[in-house]
């Protein structure tokens, strides 16, 4: 069995859809789990609703708001099937996604199955699809997939792979509690960091809503730093494992993916009105202060391009803040 789990808050507009994408799956031996953490709009009512139409597998529960991280954690306890999905509620699965799976993979022989995904626009308008960026690569074993994520050869994100539900035990891999940016980050590299056997189905199976309330549109807020935790958490418990602490590749390349959060949290803050540039050049320096250390280290690793961001990011701050800002008003 599958389980499918919904986290969910405040998401009236598209919980049914998403809902009804789980139900309506060919590959009947499904079962969902609503997370609803605490909403206080008319998402409960309509998850009832639709609940009540269709009568499927599984349970809807019901959480003070805690957090995204904490619901999802809720909901992999609750899980019995044997593979999770994490589905955020506003995506929605194509409908034979796991039939394809199944018939493809019938002994069910991986501990990660990931597939493509398309996104789409608040209006369900396609935007791009997995392939315009993204390879498929099948049959790897986890160090291998992990390097090909990091590298982004490869993108495993929430909607777009099953997890084998007994290695998240094993291995003790959940979300961080309070954790609600960069979550999903830690949790996907930690469960290709720990299996043997990652596949792939090379089609698009869930449908990505790009929000403009999502925090890549949202102005700088405190809570964008918990990307960079996130990503310093996986650190620490890759270089703890025995398998991982002299894989100077991959250290590496989660070393540049924490660089790549504290620059875009920078960026965040350089376009934020509410910052003066003597307050602004503070908090940049003490985001920023441990990169161009490392940069030098890391250079193999990076583009030239990225390279120069770091740099001016962490080196000469108010050259880049001229240029940022100039550049948004130029093309605002």
């Amino acid at each position: 069995m599958i389980s499918v789990i919904i986290p969910v808050y405040n998401c009236e507009k598209y919980i049914e859809q998403a809902m009804e994408s789980v139900i309506l799956q060919t590959y009947v031996d499904v079962e969902l789990i609503v997370v609803n953490d605490g909403s206080t709009d008319k998402t409960l009512e309509i998850i009832n609703r639709v609940w009540n139409r269709h009568k499927p597998k599984g349970k809807i529960i019901n959480i003070e708001n805690g957090g995204l991280a904490n619901a999802r954690n809720v909901g992999i306890e609750a899980a019995s099937g044997k593979y999770i999905c994490n589905l955020d509620s506003d995506d929605f699965l194509e409908p034979c996604i796991f039939e394809q799976i199944i018939t493809k993979y019938p002994n069910l022989d991986f501990d990660i199955c990931f597939y493509g995904y398309n996104e789409i626009s608040e209006n369900g308008k396609y935007i791009k699809t997995y392939e315009d960026s993204f390879s498929y690569v099948d049959n790897m074993n986890g160090e291998n997939a992990l390097k090909a994520k990091l590298n982004r050869t490869i993108w495993i994100c929430q909607g777009n792979a099953l997890y084998r539900k007994q290695l998240i035990f094993e291995k003790n891999i959940y979300n961080i509690k309070g954790i609600n940016q960069g979550e999903d980050f830690y949790f996907i590299c930690l469960m290709l960091a720990y299996s043997n056997s990652v596949k792939c189905v090379q089609c698009p199976g869930v449908n990505i809503r790009v929000l403009n309330s999502s925090m890549m549109h949202q102005e700088y807020n405190e809570s964008f730093k918990q990307s960079i935790i996130a990503a310093k958490n996986l650190f620490s418990r890759l270089t703890e494992d025995n398998k991982y602490k002299n894989k100077i590749d991959i250290l590496s390349l989660v070393k540049v993916h924490i660089m790549e959060q504290r620059s875009h949290v920078a960026k965040k803050m350089i376009l934020c009105k509410k910052f003066k540039i003597r307050e602004l050049l503070f908090r940049i320096a003490k985001l920023t202060s441990q990169d161009f250390d490392e940069l030098k280290k890391l250079k193999k690793y990076i583009s030239f391009k990225k390279y120069m961001e770091f740099f001016l990011i962490s080196k000469f701050p108010l050259i880049y803040i001229a240029v940022s800002r100039t550049y948004k008003m130029i093309f605002k």
